[in-house]
């Protein structure tokens, strides 16, 4: 009887060791999940920051645009307050949490699905404008890498159906 009380404390206290592992481990993946998380909650607060600042430098340069403009009052108004919306949604940006501003995009698109249709193609429009140079550029560049054949020679496909260099 005495030796199977021992077994017993001996088979609980390895599996309470064995748990202790795991948690440790659990708590340790968990640990470096948090500080992965912190890392990239900083990083997106300092380009939200920087982000704010870009959009505010933009609504004084349209404020800018619209006073050059007093031949023409009825758009430099209108300028005028796309400044006013630029400098507001900056504020927006600056004042709110990722968390809330997915929440109220959510609630946009639901709410204006055609306007949300809209948004979404301009952005699409505007990036492909963006990276279209991008991709020509990296084209160009292989093109050239390509084209370092000896001039003269052309590759012409042979009898047996391999390729043979002519000159």
């Amino acid at each position: 009887m005495v030796n199977k009380n021992v077994k017993i404390k001996k088979r609980t206290s390895s599996l309470s060791a064995s748990a202790k592992r795991k948690t440790g481990k659990s708590q340790h993946s968990h640990n470096i999940f948090d500080d992965i998380v912190g890392f990239a909650e900083t990083l997106l607060h300092s380009r939200k920051a920087d982000g704010a600042d870009k959009l505010h430098e933009l609504a004084e340069a349209t404020r800018g645009y619209a006073a050059s403009m007093p031949n023409i009052p009825k758009v430099s108004e209108k300028v005028d307050v796309a400044s006013g919306s630029i400098d507001d949604f900056a504020d927006y940006i600056a004042e709110n949490d990722l968390e809330q501003m997915i929440e109220d995009a959510g609630t946009f698109a639901r709410r204006r699905p055609v306007a949300t249709l809209l948004v979404t193609m301009a952005a699409g429009l505007a990036a492909t404008r963006f990276l279209l140079p991008l991709r020509q550029n990296l084209n160009t560049r292989n093109k050239k890498g390509a084209g370092s054949q000896k001039k003269g020679s052309v590759k012409r496909r042979g009898t047996n159906g391999t390729a043979e260099a002519h000159a």
